[in-house]
C-alpha cells in the first residue's frame, strides 16, 4: 500500500501483513485521519517488536 503523507510517499508494507486490504479500507472510513495515523502506527511497532 502506498500512501500519501504530506509531501512525502511511505510504504506501508507491514500493515498489508498484520491487516487485510478489506480491514484497512473500512478503518479508513470509520476512524478520522488521527486516528488512523495512531492506528499505523501501533501496527508497525507490533510487527517490529
Amino acid at each position: 500500500m502506498v500512501k500519501k503523507d504530506g509531501v512525502s510517499i511511505v510504504k506501508k508494507p507491514h500493515l498489508e501483513k498484520m491487516l487485510p486490504p478489506s480491514y484497512q479500507i473500512c478503518f479508513q472510513r470509520q476512524l478520522k485521519n488521527t486516528e488512523y495515523l495512531t492506528l499505523t502506527i501501533l501496527v508497525f511497532f507490533t510487527a517490529n517488536s
